[in-house]
Formats: structure tokens, C-alpha cells, sequence
């Protein structure tokens, strides 16, 4: 009796795309037999369904946004210690509970001068912000106040200060203007506008707010002043007042 040698049959590995393609291959000679004479027609507008793939790597490449460059500002210090007094706690005779008005040309805070107008400045009145003392920087009367500091011409301050509002009367919306003057030139070097609104809030949760505004400073000595612009009794409060230095690199 002859032998006979069984060769096996030779491995074929289908890629993806082979296999979709048969796949839609048997699809297709389903939808022939099951819709009979018919099917001619409708094998003509039969289409196989692609299959798209993307690889994990590229699709999270194409979803990750691209980074997006900030301007960058001068390193400041965290508190130069050029504002005296910048809580209003120190002066002569400070009040503990209530509060005392000033009033234009008044120097009884240390480091403060009232330049126009007439303060209330407060003890355990309402919260501070910081310590126990702070400024209605309305009186009777809108009013302005202002220190000197020392600075060097050319360099970068900034000058932070936190700000509410008298929530017993007046209008809801409290505005304060704030200028650094050049005292060698009397020239303004920075200036801001800015605004409280009181809608919500007490004497037990005033809701303090850092506010800021910058400036370069043209010779060794800039005023820093802050005004109010609201009329009547009740107006912007200020409390926790500093300045930091800025630093240009290089």
C-alpha cells in the first residue's frame, strides 16, 4: 500500500484590514441570498461598513491642546516694609470699640495724613480685615488719605490694599480711587479705580477684598494716596494696606 504524506495546510495570519474586508465579503453574499431576485438591485446600493481605527498615542496627541504662553511680570516681594501702619492699628489715642472721625489736616494715625474730608476711623465697630482697626473712608464727607514712601526711580511696586464697604447705609456700590504721585516732580506714576458692593453684607462679614494697582517710581520718594468717591455717610472701607517691589531680572 502506498503511503500518503498529509501536508499541513500553510498558516495564514489576516491583518485587520483583510479581515474587514472579508468580513464584509460574507455580509455581503448574506444579504444576496436572503433578498433573492431583488437583491441584484439592492446589492448595487449595498456598502460595507468602514472601519476606522486611530491609534490611542495619535488620538491623545490630536486631543491634548497645545500650551499656551503667559506674560510674565517682575518677581515681587511678598512685603517691602515701605508702608507704615498699613492697618491703621498704631496712632494716638486709637479707638477700641466704636469709632473716631478725623477730619482734614488730622495726623492722629501713625504714618497717615487726611488730605481732604473726614474719615471714621474704627475700632471693634465692624470686622477688619486685619487686626482690630480699619478706615470708612467717608466720615460726613468723602475723603481722602495719603503716606510717603521711599522708593527707588525706575523700579516696579506694586501696592496691595484690602477693600469692603459701610453695609448701614448709602449706596450699594462703593468706589475708591487710588494714585502713586512722583513727590520730586508731583507727577502721577500710577493710578486705579475700584468698586465694592455691599448687597449681602454685615458688620460681622464685611467680605473683604484684595485689590491692587502698580507703579514705576521716578525718584526716592512716592505718595500713595486713596480717595473716595461716593457721597454721603457710608463709604468704601480700607484696611491691610502694603507695598511690594518689583524686580526686573537681568
Amino acid at each position: 500500500m502506498s503511503s500518503v504524506i498529509c501536508t499541513p495546510a500553510p498558516v495564514v495570519h489576516l491583518n485587520s484590514s483583510t479581515r474587514t474586508k472579508i468580513s464584509a465579503s460574507a455580509t455581503r453574499r448574506r444579504f444576496l441570498q436572503r433578498a433573492g431576485a431583488a437583491g441584484v438591485v439592492a446589492a448595487a446600493l449595498y456598502v460595507a461598513p468602514q472601519v476606522t481605527s486611530i491609534r490611542p498615542a495619535l488620538a491623545q496627541q490630536q486631543l491634548t491642546p497645545r500650551p499656551t504662553s503667559t506674560p510674565t511680570t517682575p518677581p515681587c516681594s511678598p512685603d517691602a516694609g515701605l508702608i507704615v501702619n498699613g492697618s491703621f492699628e498704631d496712632g494716638t489715642s486709637p479707638p477700641v470699640s466704636g469709632y473716631r472721625t478725623l477730619n482734614n489736616g488730622d495726623a492722629d494715625i501713625t504714618g497717615w495724613v487726611i488730605e481732604s474730608g473726614d474719615i471714621d476711623w474704627t475700632g471693634d465697630f465692624w470686622q477688619a480685615s486685619v487686626g482690630q482697626r480699619s478706615l470708612d473712608m467717608n466720615g460726613g464727607a468723602p475723603a481722602s488719605v495719603s503716606q510717603v514712601i521711599p522708593t527707588v526711580a525706575g523700579v516696579d511696586y506694586l501696592v496691595i490694599f484690602d477693600m469692603a464697604g459701610n453695609p448701614d447705609c448709602g449706596e450699594v456700590s462703593k468706589t475708591l480711587d487710588t494714585v502713586a504721585t512722583d513727590v520730586e516732580s508731583g507727577s502721577p506714576v500710577g493710578s486705579g479705580s475700584f468698586s465694592f458692593n455691599t448687597t449681602g453684607k454685615s458688620k460681622v462679614a464685611m467680605g473683604w477684598t484684595q485689590k491692587s494697582f502698580a507703579f514705576v517710581a521716578a525718584s526716592a520718594s512716592t505718595k500713595v494716596k486713596f480717595t473716595s468717591t461716593v457721597e454721603g455717610f457710608c463709604g468704601p472701607t480700607l484696611d491691610n494696606v502694603r507695598v511690594q517691589e518689583c524686580i526686573t531680572p537681568g
